[in-house]
């Protein structure tokens, strides 16, 4: 997986966009586009440089276990 990969880097997150604060509000199923601004820390492979500041967007379901919402609780 990771020799396919154009890019393998360890990065913190530094911004979530809505927040957990904001998504904990929301009832029932639902579904929302997540955006979370990184900063890379160290990189084995690809263009970026440590430091250097990222974003990625992602669609979050409640209905989906695979989308990234038992993440989304865990850091709740």
């Amino acid at each position: 997986m990771l020799e396919s990969s154009e890019s393998v880097v360890l990065a913190k997150p530094l911004e979530i966009s809505p927040s957990p604060e904001e998504i904990g509000g929301y009832k029932g199923n639902f579904s929302y586009l997540q955006t979370v601004t990184w900063r890379i820390v160290k990189v084995w492979k690809g263009s970026f440089a440590s430091g250097e500041t990222v974003s990625t967007t992602a669609r979050i379901s409640t209905s989906e276990p695979c989308s990234g919402w038992d993440a989304v609780l865990d850091y709740q």
